[in-house]
């Protein structure tokens, strides 16, 4: 996930992360060096949920479906690392934590605020409270905003883009196969990470 961890937090909010099979989900909520904010992963984890539902017709009026498709991905967010207010807001209403959780939750982010040592208590044992790392691009990464063009166009497989050059007033095609790791998709438009 090298460039994956580094944009993560772009990357979770695109729509093709619902898409994703479960597996890459969790590999993704695993990861020590994610660049992401815990509960903007913990909502992009829901919303992945949600779309499953959907696409295996599954109606879940309580939220109980919600809950065994999430099971074994939610194990790997860590609320630990969040603040009082998400807690408050996101994670206590959507119900992925019991009563006892959320209290210990509470306790041990209150503690954590005047003592680094604090430890969660066993309610909260199945979940990491470890921060995670980031990372910075690697150095022969380098996101340019300003190096995307108009004329780029990604194929449909995502590892050809092409390029409708009309300089010189000579129309050509340029067709190069561009590994999908050195790929970013911001909103419609794609950009290259350039290799220095």
């Amino acid at each position: 996930m090298c460039g994956g961890s580094v944009y993560a937090a772009k990357l979770i909010k695109k729509s093709q992360f619902t898409a994703l099979p479960k597996e890459t989900v969790i590999a993704i909520c695993k990861s020590d060096t994610l660049n992401v904010k815990e509960i903007d992963l913990f909502d992009a984890v829901i919303e992945w949920g949600k779309a499953k539902l959907k696409k295996d017709g599954v109606s879940d009026e309580k939220g109980e479906a919600l809950k065994k498709v999430l099971a074994d991905v939610i194990l790997h967010i860590r609320f630990g690392c969040m603040n009082t207010q998400d807690v408050a807001i996101k994670v206590s209403a959507s119900g992925f934590l019991d009563a006892d959780q959320i209290l210990e939750l509470f306790t041990y982010l209150g503690m954590k605020s005047g003592n680094k040592n604090a430890v969660p208590g066993k309610a909260l044992a199945k979940f990491t409270s470890r921060e995670r790392k980031g990372r910075r691009p690697p150095s022969w990464f380098k996101f340019d905003a300003n190096k995307k063009h108009y004329n780029l166009q990604l194929n449909e497989t995502g590892n050809v883009v092409t390029s409708n050059n009309t300089g010189n007033c000579k129309s050509s095609q340029h067709h190069t196969i561009i590994p999908s790791h050195h790929l970013l998709r911001v909103g419609s438009s794609l950009s290259v990470l350039v290799m220095e």
